[in-house]
């Protein structure tokens, strides 16, 4: 999915994660190998999609009043962004 939101022109994902969390910020990094700027929201419960939304609400440009994609990551999905 993330290849699929950087050839969409995505310049900004947050990663809202609850298992092995610090693994994955610590293997993709900060995002500039690939010209876009990660963030990683880290949960210590599995809040689900809205939950991580909520969570994640700090890290959006301009909060959730813009709009955002929420994509899972448990399922492999291609969309025409």
């Amino acid at each position: 999915a993330d290849d699929m939101l950087i050839q969409a022109g995505v310049k900004h994902i947050v990663f809202c994660l609850y298992r092995f969390g610090g693994e994955i910020e610590s293997h993709f990094g900060d995002g500039l190998r690939w010209g876009v700027d990660f963030d990683y929201v880290l949960q210590r419960e599995a809040w689900g999609s809205a939950g991580a939304l909520k969570w994640a609400a700090e890290a959006l440009p301009g909060g959730i009043t813009e709009t955002c994609i929420v994509l899972p990551a448990d399922a492999l999905i291609m969309l025409d962004i």
